[in-house]
């Protein structure tokens, strides 16, 4: 509890790796790249 939940994405696709590899790999995709909101370009 000593760090604050800024990125609640980087629990799910795992410590470090963070939403940009859950974008990049689609087997361990957390959120859809056509949904995601940090990565809009990613669907197209």
């Amino acid at each position: 509890m000593s760090a604050p939940v800024d990125r609640p994405g980087v629990a799910d696709a795992g410590p470090g790796l963070g939403v940009p590899l859950a974008v990049a790999d689609p087997e361990m995709h957390v959120v859809p790249p056509e949904r995601h909101p940090l990565y809009p370009g990613v669907a197209g």
